[in-house]
């Protein structure tokens, strides 16, 4: 978190730590094998930096493999600088493979022609002979997702960094049992994470993994579930919200004799950006909801219908706001 607020240059300089700095700044001008253009070396440089600090202090990384063919040219490099205070061999590729993780899985994806990428498909690429079940799993979410989460008409780039940083998220959680570091400079809580749209995607997230769960037993992301939607819902949320504003509720008037509650109802409606709204409708298959101030007038559907009540006390536009509101939102839910 250092990084949200310094670049750590105070960290290098600071005499007062009294530690046997190899140059962080002259190792980076060996990592050739490392493209800095979407990631600012100075973020690696305070990484390398705090593992050392970590590793001199006697903290150990916990077990960290599977990273050995990501930047493979990378492994002799890292293997001769963290040698230098680290004795212990496994620490010293559990080290290797944790640095190279956060290169390639802890910084967002934004560009799509990050040099990353080319590692990150490649590492996808090969989870189908190694971890079958999660991928399995990838596919089907991505399935789901890109139906029932996204907009229709993106681009190709956009779904790309999609994918990317999807996969980047439900990785970090699912491998060493999550403990790994999840995008640097999110804290889990959306700038969003109090509106409707918001709640209403953690909603359809979570029913997703609660279906899946119990459909396959994969329960490896259980203990974990507010942290995963959290995560997840930040990385969808700017993409659901275009989907929610293309959605419409689609409205039917049935005429009225009371005109005045008529002409209040249509003066509402026109100006609810979210709703579409007709008088007389013949084809009722598009209809998400009747209004109306009779039953005895409603054709035969099965879709709901707002009778408004003709008494004084009626508060009949707050109500159907709450109705088309409530429709508005649930109607992105997905069918299971």
């Amino acid at each position: 978190m250092i990084w949200l607020g310094s670049t750590g240059d105070d960290v290098l300089t600071n005499e007062e730590l009294d530690l046997p700095y190899y140059n962080e700044k002259e190792l980076l001008k060996d990592f050739d094998f490392f493209n800095f253009s979407h990631v600012h070396p100075k973020a690696i440089r305070l990484m390398l930096t705090i593992m050392k600090i970590r590793s001199l202090q006697g903290y150990e990384l916990d077990e960290f493999e599977g990273n050995e063919l990501i930047y493979f040219d990378a492994n002799p490099v890292l293997q001769q600088y963290f040698s230098q205070f680290i004795k212990d061999p496994y620490q010293i590729i559990y080290h290797i493979n944790f640095l190279k993780y956060v290169f390639v899985f802890s910084f967002y994806y934004a560009s799509p022609v990050d040099s990353r990428l080319t590692i990150l498909v490649d590492f996808y690429q090969n989870l189908e002979k190694r971890e079958q079940q999660f991928h399995r799993f990838l596919i089907e979410f991505n399935s789901f997702y890109s139906k029932k989460i996204l907009p229709e008409n993106l681009t190709e780039e956009e779904e790309l960094l999609i994918r990317a940083n999807l996969f980047s998220t439900l990785f970090s959680h699912y491998t060493n049992g999550g403990k790994l570091p999840k995008f640097y400079g999110f804290d889990g809580v959306s700038s969003h994470s109090e509106t409707p749209g918001y709640q209403k995607l953690i909603e359809i997230l979570g029913h997703y993994f609660e279906q899946y769960f119990q459909k396959t037993s994969f329960f490896i992301f259980k203990d974990r579930k507010k942290e995963l939607l959290e995560d997840l819902s930040f990385i969808l949320y700017p993409y659901f919200q275009k989907k929610i504003k293309d959605r419409r509720v689609k409205v039917a008037i049935i005429p009225m004799i009371n005109q005045k509650i008529l002409q209040n109802i249509v003066l509402f409606l026109s100006q609810l950006q979210f709703v579409d709204y007709e008088l007389s409708v013949t084809d009722h298959s598009e209809i998400d909801l009747f209004i109306t101030s009779f039953s005895e007038i409603l054709p035969s559907t099965t879709k709901p219908c707002f009778i408004v009540e003709l008494t004084d006390e009626s508060n009949y536009l707050s109500e159907l706001f709450n109705w088309l509101w409530d429709m508005y939102l649930n109607n992105l839910a997905p069918e299971m």
